[in-house]
């Protein structure tokens, strides 16, 4: 076996390695979800003490005993759900940004069309009612005229003809004609809309919705029908129309789900964050709880003697026995040598049939109990033939 496939081997061997590389796999989820809302440094902080929690808790739980002590399992368990929420929470705006970040551009792009149609339809309104408004006094203007060169003024005879009176009407008349037949034949406005309209024709798929010149060209052209919207409103005296804002290119390619967005769930993005912590939560468990080997039947004797030759034995508060590994002060006073105990505790150990307590005590997991049972029966059927 080559060097890397050693080091390969002894680091899938190793349950830290394996554990960190679970919560790495799930913070990022999270600390992805974190930094649409927050600056990235404070959404590492925050990522890092919920995949703490998380791991420990998780840990902690798998070497528990609920019987033990109800209200620090309770609270254990409280705290791997806060954890497991918040973690859930936020990769699932992960997965949604993921798995309907189209739809949510689309939408937002089609939200920002609607009110910049809308903003173009009111101008438009308004100059379309500036001139029916226009053509309706120029009516008025010829209709007074005729009247002069009928004899009327009002209500009021005068004398008939093309008179001074007429000439002032006339004239006031073919004044405000020019000025309609000046502004029907100026399309600078149809113009200027219809090529925001053409702009934003050519930004329907999701590759031009991320195209930075696409953008720039459509901004240009909307900015440049605001202006003269603007300048024709104050000529002709009329209300200012608010134009909306146009989301910028990076508003698409950073998303950041709006309330309305969220309004609509996604199953999908939901099952993959559930997915992805509670897969790191039950392989966390398991690799806790299941040794990475068993003992040969052979070695199984010897080893079960090792552990039986260590003193100080106690059953504990989690309800397991409990041993210290140093020699007792009689032990060393007589020169008893225990490396080869401490061997076969190494063993047990590495294969979880032994838990650490502190740097000195272990204790017993269910399984070497149940070696122990299979021994004692061996042990008995042997006695009794």
């Amino acid at each position: 076996m080559s060097l890397e496939q050693r080091l390969l081997a002894a680091l899938m061997r190793s349950r830290a390695v394996i554990i960190l590389g679970l919560a790495a796999a799930s913070g990022w989820t999270t600390w992805n979800g974190l930094a649409l809302f927050m600056v990235w440094p404070i959404a590492l902080i925050l990522t890092a003490a919920v995949q703490t929690i998380l791991v420990i808790a998780t840990y902690q739980l798998s070497a528990m005993h609920v019987a033990a002590s109800p209200r620090r399992y309770l609270a254990v368990a409280f705290g791997l759900m806060a954890a497991f929420s918040v973690s859930v929470f936020f990769s699932y705006f992960t997965f949604y940004a993921f798995n309907e970040g189209d739809r949510v551009n689309q939408r937002k792009f089609a939200e920002s069309r609607r009110l910049i149609e809308q903003y173009i339809s009111l101008v438009m309104d308004a100059r379309s009612l500036f001139l029916k408004q226009q053509h309706a006094e120029l009516e008025r203007r010829r209709q007074a005229a005729q009247d002069a060169l009928e004899g009327w003024q009002g209500n009021r005879r005068i004398d008939p003809g093309p008179g001074p009176i007429w000439r002032s009407r006339q004239q006031l008349a073919e004044s405000l004609a020019a000025q309609l037949r000046q502004e029907v034949s100026e399309h600078e406005l149809d113009e200027k809309a219809k090529a925001v309209l053409a702009a934003f024709n050519s930004m329907l798929d999701r590759r031009s919705l991320l195209d930075a010149a696409k953008h720039q060209q459509l901004r240009d052209r909307l900015v440049d029908f605001q202006t003269s919207a603007a300048a024709w409103l104050t000529v002709h005296g009329r209300d200012h129309i608010a134009a909306p804002p146009l989301p910028a290119a990076d508003d698409f390619r950073t998303i950041r789900p709006s309330p309305a967005d969220l309004s609509q769930f996604s199953l999908v993005a939901f099952c993959l964050a559930v997915l992805v912590d509670l897969f790191t939560v039950l392989l966390t468990w398991w690799l806790e709880s299941v040794p990475f080997g068993n003992l040969p039947p052979h070695v199984v004797p010897s080893v079960l003697e090792a552990l039986l030759s260590f003193n100080d034995y106690e059953l504990n508060r989690g309800n397991q026995l409990e041993f210290s590994l140093r020699r007792t002060g009689e032990e060393r006073h007589e020169g008893v040598k225990d490396g080869w105990r401490k061997l076969w505790a190494g063993l047990a150990l590495n294969l979880g049939l032994l838990a650490r307590v502190n740097r000195e005590r272990v204790e017993f997991t269910p399984r070497l109990y149940h070696l122990f049972a299979l021994q004692a029966g061996r042990q008995r059927e042997a006695h009794d033939e």
